[in-house]
């Protein structure tokens, strides 16, 4: 009891001998605390994030330099001992004009249900919060993060310790700088933009242009760019990458092969595939499969 299972790194070397010149990621499940993935990394200013969603909560605490995210609009600077959060299926994107480091954690949804004490923070049970801002500076629990994050990696905790943490950190991070709660996502948008969705996630594998979606809803293509982008914030062709990588990530859980999944996603090959997962995700679909294998 206790151990943490299932860790897997990678560092690759950069031009620089550097902490900075030095990539590195490492990404596990802890079997004690079920629902939530880690994931730590230290990436060179060559790294981009491009444009993309998770079904998780994203809570990250930076350790070292401070990347800018885009998000809601807009680009947000994360100082070191910053907290990064970012809720489901919110569309962000990261760059860095340094190196930076940091510790992430990603918490479904259901997982967030189980382990939240709702009295506490004055929560229904049946709501789930979001964030108010993608930046929070709160140094004492960023720091208590930090240790019951490195904690969880070093296999120091008993069950019991682990879960009365995480249960206070969370709450009062929710409790702190988190308020609504998340509406079922078709409710959010227009008709016209839910048959776009809709469409895009029934068809995924198929190589889709602009103009069949056109014809699909009888708008013109501009408007319809235009409109999605609006509501999703992101266009068609990028919440059908969302869309595609989501399905990538099953298929590969499922024991396919990355080479078999990325044709049968629609990728254009394997390398096509791990260059997109890797700019969501930080990872490869191999350190994924690695850090989840049972």
């Amino acid at each position: 009891m206790g151990e943490v299972k299932f860790r897997r790194s990678q560092g690759t070397r950069a031009n620089s001998g550097s902490d900075e010149g030095t990539e590195a990621t490492a990404f596990w499940r802890s079997s004690l605390v079920s629902g939530v993935n880690f994931f730590k990394a230290s990436f060179t200013a060559t790294h981009v994030f491009s444009r993309h969603t998770h079904d998780e909560y994203s809570i990250a605490v930076m350790e070292r330099g401070a990347p800018t995210v885009t998000c809601r609009g807009a680009g947000h600077l994360a100082p070191p001992g910053s907290f990064l959060l970012i809720n489901p299926d919110e569309p962000h994107e990261g760059r860095s004009a340094n190196g930076r480091a940091y510790r992430m954690m990603y918490v479904q949804p259901s997982a967030l249900a189980r382990l939240l004490d709702h009295d506490s923070v004055g929560l229904r049970s049946d709501y789930f919060p979001l964030f108010r801002s993608p930046i929070v500076e709160d140094r004492s629990l960023a720091a208590e993060y930090l240790r019951l994050h490195r904690d969880l990696e070093t296999e120091s905790l008993g069950a019991l310790e682990a879960e009365s943490r995480m249960l206070a950190f969370l709450t009062a991070l929710i409790g702190r700088y988190a308020e609504g709660r998340i509406v079922p996502p078709d409710s959010r948008h227009t008709p016209l933009v839910r048959s776009i969705r809709q469409y895009l996630e029934a068809h995924f594998p198929e190589d889709l242009s602009l103009s069949d979606l056109s014809e699909l809803t009888g708008v013109g293509r501009f408007a319809l760019l235009r409109q999605f982008s609006r509501e999703i914030g992101l266009p068609p062709h990028g919440y059908l990458t969302q869309v595609r990588l989501r399905e990538a990530r099953r298929q590969l859980l499922a024991g396919k092969s990355p080479a078999l999944v990325a044709a049968e996603v629609g990728f254009v090959d394997q390398s096509h595939l791990i260059k997109r997962f890797r700019r969501a995700f930080g990872i490869t679909p191999g350190q994924y499969v690695s850090a989840n294998a049972p």
